[in-house]
């Protein structure tokens, strides 16, 4: 009499029969090579970092107590007609609140990357078998500073006259990132050594009584400008937070001479920064999401291989740079 009702029924004791049956959202695992490795122009030695995926309890990584570094892998870095084979090292590791072991890595050097190089890496283990990734190291970068009268006597200035860098970037170059530093001379219990620190890119005053301020220092981005536009990008520095630096130099050491303001423009490629951005930068802060796609240039395997290039120039101070007398 009532056909729909008893459909409805056979649906839900089927519904219920299947529920019964268990269900697991994991594949099965298949380990891979992981590898990590950013040439750098700043150094002679290069260094590739190789480990194992690994399949850990109840899928909560921070239950597996120890790395799972390959030991087994031959490395090699090919640049134009030149081959390079590295070899294995432990490294002292400063951080064991993760891993007490030290740090199993492959090197070579003396080798540094010249700006514009293309490498190939290959790396072939006996385990886990074959992988390989390639990258061009940026050209050089340029920097220009608009403000040197600025930084020769910030307290003749605003609090509102920015210290402006600006900046050219290379084709292969997709992120980019500015560092300031203040270096300087000062009695230490090893005798009278050059220091340096490195100024906020902004300090914002939290209490004037206590004079407690929060810093910000700048951190890696993306290029807004295409290839090839000269002076394309920029940054401005807190004329405040050059001061405050200074002050704070002059308050935690002895007998002070100020040398020089110096700027790094540090260069990153695409694999680099794409890298950095699917581990660090989520596009959207305010969201539970968990599906933020990885990236790799590895072929065959996870990781990155990733390189960067660094330029310089700095701009003489006084030596006895410091806030008037009141």
């Amino acid at each position: 009499m009532f056909p729909h009702r008893s459909l409805s029924c056979l649906s839900l004791l089927l519904l219920a029969a299947g529920c019964e049956e268990s269900f697991s959202p994991d594949a099965p695992f298949e380990p891979r090579m992981v590898i990590y490795s950013v040439l750098s122009t700043q150094s002679d030695t290069q260094f590739v970092r190789i480990y194992s995926t690994y399949n850990p309890p109840d899928r909560d990584p921070t239950k597996n107590p120890d790395e799972q570094p390959v030991k087994d892998a031959v490395v090699t870095l090919q640049r134009g007609g030149s081959g390079f084979i590295l070899r294995d090292t432990i490294l002292i590791r400063s951080d064991r609140s993760r891993y007490p072991s030290d740090v199993f890595t492959y090197f070579v050097t003396p080798l540094r990357p010249r700006p514009d190089e293309s490498f190939t890496l290959a790396v072939a283990s006996s385990t886990l078998g074959a992988v390989s990734a390639s990258v061009v190291v940026p050209g050089r970068g340029d920097l220009s500073i608009n403000a040197t009268s600025v930084l020769a006597n910030p307290w003749a200035y605003s609090s509102y006259t920015p210290i402006g860098v600006a900046v050219h970037l290379s084709r292969a170059t997709l992120a980019f990132v500015i560092r300031y530093y203040v270096e300087f001379e000062a009695d230490t219990p090893a005798g009278r050594r050059l220091q340096r620190t490195e100024v906020p890119y902004s300090a914002k005053l939290l209490d004037r009584f206590f004079e407690i301020y929060e810093y910000t220092y700048p951190l890696p981005t993306r290029r807004t400008t295409q290839p090839g536009k000269a002076w394309g990008e920029s940054y401005l520095f807190s004329i405040v937070a050059y001061r405050r630096t200074i002050e704070l130099i002059r308050h935690e050491n002895l007998n002070v001479a100020f040398k020089r303001a110096v700027f790094y423009l540090i260069q990153y490629d695409e694999n680099w920064f794409k890298y950095y951005q699917s581990v660090r930068v989520y596009r959207d802060k305010h969201s539970i999401r968990l599906d933020e796609p990885d990236f790799t240039n590895i072929r065959g395997g996870a990781g990155v291989f990733g390189s960067l290039t660094i330029d310089s120039t700095s701009v003489v101070i006084p030596e006895d740079l410091g806030p008037p007398a009141r």
